[in-house]
């Protein structure tokens, strides 16, 4: 096959290498959920990965395995080698959270979480919204991949904010949710605008995280961050931008209802 009509790594953009098929939620969480808590097979649904297989409805898939969910599109060696550093920069920092333990977060921690999520609500997109239709660009990957050992600061698409709160759902290993958005009549530098955004909630065993990132419309060049009626103050704690340590867990907990209210709350002002 000739080089030019090659599939582009989605990072790095080069044409030479294979390009695999990567999973969305790396298999160290499932090791993890087999290990600590003897969860053997999980259901994958729509609504995310369920614990058990009673139900006749979603397929099994073993715990220790990629939980069903890929993405093709990194070469590699994007895969095999500051991918697989990311996963196993942030696999101590994000595990702790999982078990819903008491940790003080540092700014260097927050902001390796931050760019985990970017990555995988990248990738999350990527695996179940077809070219053209996303909101991540062919820019937002080559800007991760060029900035991928600078400061996050650089890797991170502007305008993004990162939330953690804590979950409870028993029956639930991994709960994704996003949502593309708009919001009409933004106020920018003093302007009313129609604000483009994304919002993407994984809960993950007993941690909520929540990628809230927008772009604001030409020639602006600031924005402030949409707001919400309700105060969720009490159920998260902002993560990134960091300006200093936190502690994990907040003070109150996400169960049923509250979570879809808390994943959607960018979209209905909630």
């Amino acid at each position: 096959m000739d080089e030019r009509d090659r599939i582009p790594c989605i990072f790095c953009g080069q044409t030479t290498a294979k390009i695999s098929r990567e999973d969305v939620f790396p298999k160290w969480i499932f090791e993890w959920a087999r290990r600590r808590h003897g969860i053997k097979n999980v259901r994958h649904k729509t609504s995310g990965l369920w614990i058990g297989t009673k139900s006749k409805t979603g397929s099994t898939i073993k715990a220790a395995g990629t939980g069903g969910v890929l993405v093709r599109g990194p070469c590699k060696p994007c895969n095999e080698t500051w991918m697989s550093a990311l996963e196993s920069q942030t696999m101590p920092i994000l595990t702790p959270l999982f078990e819903g333990h008491h940790v003080e977060l540092s700014k260097s921690e927050q902001s390796s979480i931050a760019l985990w999520l970017v990555k995988t609500s990248m990738f999350y997109e990527a695996a179940y919204v077809d070219d053209g239709q996303r909101y991540f660009t062919p820019a937002n990957f080559r800007t991760l991949y060029g900035n991928r050992d600078k400061a996050p600061f650089f890797a991170v698409p502007p305008y993004t904010n990162v939330y953690l709160a804590n979950y409870i759902d028993k029956h639930m290993l991994i709960k994704p949710r996003f949502y593309p958005f708009e919001i009409s009549g933004q106020t920018v530098v003093g302007s009313r605008v129609d604000l483009a955004g994304f919002s993407s909630t994984f809960a993950i065993g007993r941690l909520a995280m929540q990628l809230l990132t927008h772009r604001p419309p030409p020639p602006h060049n600031a924005v402030d961050t949409p707001r919400t009626v309700r105060d969720w103050s009490k159920f998260d704690v902002k993560c990134f931008p960091p300006t200093g340590a936190i502690h994990f867990p907040p003070g109150k907990h996400l169960k049923g209802d509250a979570f879809e209210r808390y994943a959607n709350r960018w979209l209905d002002g909630g």
